[in-house]
């Protein structure tokens, strides 16, 4: 992480059996680590969050239908890596059509272009 072979762009939290995991954010694996253990770059994460913040984070994402969402790694005085978490909303009903719309259109326009061939 320290190289910047990192990225949450993808990633997202969840709350099982009262723990909280970041799921689906890359890590790129150590390059100086040992050879013999398998660096999965993708793979679950437990974060590490007191009971009284994880039965909050879990009261609002259950009640309100939020999800939990990386927003920035950093490395604290300590020198652990640390994730910002927060609770975001998902897409409202015309945010989605116009994506959609868009990608409806996009895709009609590489259909037109790819049959084409240049003289």
């Amino acid at each position: 992480m320290r190289g910047g072979g990192a990225n949450i762009s993808d990633g997202f939290g969840r709350v099982e059996n009262g723990e909280v995991f970041l799921w689906n954010a890359h890590i790129a694996p150590y390059k100086q680590g040992s050879l013999h253990v398998e660096q999965i770059p993708t793979r679950k994460r437990k974060i590490l969050l007191h009971k009284a913040e994880i039965k909050r984070l879990l009261g609002k994402m259950t009640t309100k239908g939020l999800t939990l969402v990386p927003l920035e790694i950093y490395f604290g005085d300590s020198g652990y890596a640390k994730v910002k978490l927060g609770l975001a909303k998902g897409k409202t009903g015309p945010d989605q059509r116009e994506d959609i719309k868009r990608k409806d259109l996009d895709r009609e326009l590489r259909r037109t272009f790819s049959g084409r061939r240049k003289l």
